[in-house]
């Protein structure tokens, strides 16, 4: 029944407006990160991170807010994250490696 339901909007794409080298103003898609010079408090301008852009999105949050303490967390975000460090598009032994273990972690089994 359509009074039962209230339209709302879920998502809307924005684009940001930066200053570029020469100090003009330039529109960018995606997602901006800022941070405060004091890194005190940090956030996020632009269309809202998805899937594809959320986790690197966080890790360089973490790198520019917490410059001190960011390499103390290396070795448990690479944990977490294997592929943190790495580039897909340049080893592919490594990437192979990585599909297999996440077809196995999934039950999809060796592609």
């Amino acid at each position: 029944i359509a009074e039962d339901w209230e339209l709302i909007t879920a998502g809307q794409r924005v684009q940001v407006i930066a200053k570029d080298a020469d100090g003009r103003g330039t529109l960018q898609f995606g997602t901006e990160l800022v941070t405060s010079p004091a890194q005190g408090i940090a956030g996020l301008l632009g269309a809202s991170p998805g899937a594809s852009t959320a986790v690197p999105v966080m890790v360089r949050l973490l790198q520019e807010a917490f410059p001190g303490r960011y390499p103390d967390w290396t070795e448990r975000l690479r944990d977490l994250i294997p592929s943190l460090g790495h580039s897909m598009n340049t080893d592919a032994d490594w990437t192979l490696a990585i599909r297999e273990e996440t077809a196995r972690v999934l039950g999809l089994g060796s592609r």
